[in-house]
């Protein structure tokens, strides 16, 4: 089934679909992973096997200043699966001096330039922005010019078979690209399956709205 047959479901229910523009989503997948990242290595740091998590049975041969050293890489290399270990160390480095202003500072900047190209299409204001104007029960009946809701696809792909893993960790980073805009945004988001393609497999399509517009999300979702 075409992608497009969602976008065609909703206009044959009345909803009136237009085209909009949102120059900077292409920068979102960069900016959401660097700032991940980054809170993964913050967050997950307190899980050393002392103050919190399992802790490594492993000893160190001498005792001294590098027992401590020793005791929390046995931990942290034992308790921590691949992906993580690699989102820490990657988001370690994003945040050092040399590289935050280049990635860290850069990601923030991207991800406001995000939510200004959604606000500017939405009809609704976003109520978390600063000057924004009071969303009022009156604006949720009578709208202001704009859209209502966001209808994209979920991946770049239909559904993968379960047995069918990439070694490369970059294309499951890359399948997120439709739908961490939502996120850097900080708006509410829902994907619903819709159709298949001609191997039988699943397609997902997603809506998003405005910050506080969840009902109306969810309503319009509801019809695929």
């Amino acid at each position: 089934m075409d992608k497009a047959a969602g976008a065609q479901r909703l206009a044959d229910l009345g909803c009136e679909v237009v085209q909009v523009s949102l120059p900077h989503i292409p920068s979102s997948l960069p900016a959401y992973y660097t700032l991940a990242f980054a809170e993964a290595s913050s967050n997950l740091a307190r899980y050393d096997g002392i103050r919190y998590g399992t802790r490594s049975s492993q000893r160190p041969e001498t005792t001294g200043s590098n027992n401590a050293s020793y005791k929390y890489t046995c931990t942290r290399s034992e308790g921590f699966g691949v992906e993580v270990q690699r989102r820490i160390l990657l988001g370690t480095y994003v945040m050092t001096a040399s590289a935050s202003e280049k990635y860290h500072v850069l990601a923030q900047k991207i991800r406001r330039l995000v939510q200004k190209d959604f606000d500017s299409v939405f009809s609704l204001p976003n109520a978390l922005a600063l000057h924004s104007t009071k969303v009022s029960d009156a604006m949720l009946v009578n709208r202001p010019a704009g859209v209502d809701a966001l209808l994209f696809p979920t991946t770049t792909d239909s559904a993968p078979f379960l047995d069918a893993k990439d070694p490369n960790p970059i294309t499951g980073y890359v399948n997120d690209v439709m739908t961490v805009s939502a996120n850097l945004a900080g708006i509410p988001a829902i994907s619903v399956p819709f159709g298949s393609d001609s191997a039988g497999m699943p397609i997902g399509l997603q809506l998003a709205a405005q910050y506080g517009d969840d009902n109306l999300l969810l309503a319009i979702a509801s019809y695929l």
